[in-house]
C-alpha cells in the first residue's frame, strides 16, 4: 500500500473539501427522495450517491487534481474506483438503519468512512 498519496496535504484538503460539498448534495438528494417523497431508501441512496459522485468529480477535476493527467473516460474510472467507497457507504447506511440510527446520520458516517478509501484509489487510479 502506497501511503505517500496522503502526504500531498493540499490535494487531500481540496479532496476533502470537495467531499464535503458532495456530502451536502448526497444528503440533500437523499432527504428529498426518501425523507420527503418516501421513495425506497436504497434506491434513493443510489440516486443521491451518483449525484454526489458526479458533483465531486467535477470539483476534483477543476481543483484537487487539476495538475494530474486526465485520461479519457475518467468519469467511468471514478465510478469504478469509488465502488469500494460505495460499498462502505451502503453498508453503513444499512447497518445504521438496522440499529435505528437516523438515515442521514448513518449516511454521513458511511460517506466519512468511504472518503479515505476513495481518496487513496482516486489519486492512484483516476488522476494518474
Amino acid at each position: 500500500m502506497n501511503l505517500e498519496v496522503f502526504k500531498d496535504y493540499r490535494s487531500l484538503l481540496e479532496f476533502l473539501s470537495a467531499g464535503l460539498v458532495g456530502l451536502l448534495v448526497e444528503n440533500t438528494v437523499l432527504w428529498v427522495l426518501f425523507g420527503s417523497l418516501s421513495i425506497n431508501l436504497y434506491l434513493s441512496k443510489l440516486v443521491a450517491l451518483e449525484s454526489a459522485i458526479l458533483t465531486v468529480f467535477v470539483i476534483n477535476d477543476r481543483v484537487a487534481f487539476r495538475k494530474y493527467d486526465k485520461k479519457a473516460y475518467a468519469i467511468l474510472r471514478t465510478n469504478f474506483v469509488r465502488a469500494g467507497g460505495t460499498l462502505i457507504s451502503f453498508s453503513a447506511l444499512f447497518l445504521g438503519a438496522e440499529l435505528g440510527l437516523h438515515y442521514l446520520v448513518s449516511n454521513t458516517i458511511g460517506v466519512g468512512l468511504g472518503s479515505m478509501f476513495n481518496y487513496y484509489f482516486e489519486r492512484l487510479k483516476t488522476w494518474n
